[in-house]
């Protein structure tokens, strides 16, 4: 299967795509991003950060997933965000 990107989708070259992957419209997959086999990031989807997501996952339209924290007490580090298998 092939993976699918539409021409407005934003795709970092570090980013890794298994096969059959989609990613909408005005969609972001950020740096270093891990997308496993059939996962669809809907239009206006955004993964980031070090977010591995398994196979057959959806980000729907405008969620944000793996972003950087708005908690202000953060104290730096690389947490992540593991998602299915």
């Amino acid at each position: 299967m092939a993976v699918t990107i539409h021409p407005t989708a934003i795709v970092e070259a570090t980013a890794e795509l298994a096969d059959g992957v989609e990613v909408g419209a005005l969609a972001y997959v950020g740096h270093g991003v891990r997308l496993g086999a059939r996962t669809k990031i809907h239009h206006h989807g955004s993964v980031e950060g070090n977010t591995s997501l398994g196979c057959a996952c959806e980000v729907f339209p405008y969620a944000c997933i793996g972003g950087k924290t708005q908690d202000l007490k953060y104290k730096g580090g690389n947490p992540g965000v593991r998602i299915g298998d």
